[in-house]
């Protein structure tokens, strides 16, 4: 399908003594560390460089420093159309994230997941009302306002 680039320079923890903990510092520890455990597991990302939608997900993954698999596709040769890729997303368009062998399609849904299930780095508001407006924000599509005569909220759509 594409090349692969996998950083495995994960580095070594150092060891901590348990004994000058208390129990809730020794509980906060190990969730930290199952965090940090999970955060490691490779995470694969099926995408193509010229996507906006795959350029939102690696973004996502690059400001939350996740370590994952990127298998580029080549839309104009269709890879997103080959049974296999259709097996992760069988919508057959790009980026599909795969955690835990568990497909995740949809930029918005992946960034949103990423963002939940790797808290280490909260890229989303705490806020419900900001978190809305966030979702919102993720889901607009400039061509179909600009359509629909309204104004593209990005400048880079905003030409002449």
């Amino acid at each position: 399908m594409g090349m692969a680039d996998v950083d495995t320079s994960y580095g070594m923890r150092p060891a901590i003594a348990f004994g000058s903990m208390s129990a809730g510092e020794v509980i906060r520890h190990s969730r930290r560390l199952r965090t940090e455990t999970r955060e490691r597991s490779m995470l694969e990302l099926y995408n193509a460089p010229q996507s906006t939608c795959s350029q939102k997900v690696r973004l996502t993954l690059a400001e939350k420093s996740l370590d994952f698999v990127e298998y580029k596709l080549k839309l104009f040769q269709n890879d997103q159309l080959k049974p296999e890729y259709l097996k992760l997303n069988p919508n057959g368009v790009v980026p599909t994230l795969v955690d835990a062998g568990v497909p995740i399609i949809d930029s918005s849904v992946i960034m949103e997941y990423l963002d939940e299930e790797y808290p280490t780095t909260r890229l989303s508001p705490c806020d419900a009302k900001e978190r809305a407006r966030m979702r919102a924000w993720l889901r607009c599509r400039p061509v179909s306002l600009l359509q629909r005569g309204g104004r593209a909220p990005f400048r880079a759509y905003d030409r002449g």
